[in-house]
């Protein structure tokens, strides 16, 4: 999550410049809070903890799910899972974020909350950047592609009111993208724009390969799931000289 924020911090920067060319009239529209964000912003500060603990006592035993090594006495891959609410990510937003990614601040992003429903979820927050003042919402359809990837389907984005072309979006993060140099790609999902993510690549290391399998969300809810499997080891005879044969 963290990974992403730091990621979404710098584009959304981007974005902020789109956003201070509105008027007047536009600049009020961009400016009004969504019912759904006004009330993940009222939570209070001990329901907050709260939510932010359970969350981190949860990822800490996903962690420990998708971390673990596959063994040769027990090649099988190893299922993990794990089911969170946008409430506990939201209670770490709100919590830990400004000491976890100070970044985001720096950008101008303000109080990120997250809204899972049965169609997808939504990442709002407020940017302040300059004479920019706004509320920006993104809402995305992620599923796992016939290949394994993460797929991030972007089928709407508004500054408040006001709709802001995806193209737009698309335009001004390839080249962060590009720039990061991670395994992301814009793509296309039935017309609309997604983002595609070699989550193998991002989440595996020499010795295990970590796939996801399936994401579902509901009103409030997400569950991701996925395995660990050992790779075969391979014996390379160019890596070391023959018996005898000094370098």
């Amino acid at each position: 999550m963290v990974r992403w924020l730091r990621w979404a911090a710098v584009v959304l920067g981007g974005i902020a410049v789109v956003a201070g060319a509105a008027g007047y009239g536009v600049y009020r529209a961009a400016t009004m809070l969504p019912e759904d964000y006004r009330a993940a912003l009222e939570v209070d500060q001990e329901q907050l903890d709260e939510q932010r603990k359970e969350l981190e006592g949860q990822l800490t035993a996903l962690y420990s799910q998708a971390a673990q090594d596959a063994t040769p006495a027990e090649p099988r891959p190893r299922k993990w899972e794990a089911a969170v609410t946008d409430d506990q990510i939201n209670g770490w937003l709100a919590t830990r974020l400004q000491e976890e990614l100070p970044e985001a601040a720096e950008q101008g992003l303000v109080d990120p909350r997250v809204m899972f429903a049965d169609d997808g979820l939504t990442l709002a927050f407020r940017m302040n950047r300059g004479r920019v003042n706004a509320v920006v919402r993104f809402h995305v359809a992620p599923f796992v592609t016939e290949d394994g990837e993460l797929g991030i389907e972007l089928s709407d984005t508004r500054i408040g009111a006001v709709p802001l072309p995806t193209s737009r979006i698309v335009e001004v993060s390839r080249p962060l993208l590009a720039q990061a140099g991670l395994p992301l790609q814009w793509g296309q999902v039935g017309g609309r724009p997604a983002l595609l993510v070699d989550f193998e690549q991002l989440a595996s290391d020499a010795r295990n390969r970590r796939t996801l399998s399936d994401i579902q969300y509901s009103e409030g809810n997400l569950y991701v799931a996925g395995q660990t499997e050992r790779r075969v080891a391979r014996v390379a005879m160019s890596q070391s000289p023959p018996l005898g044969v000094t370098e």
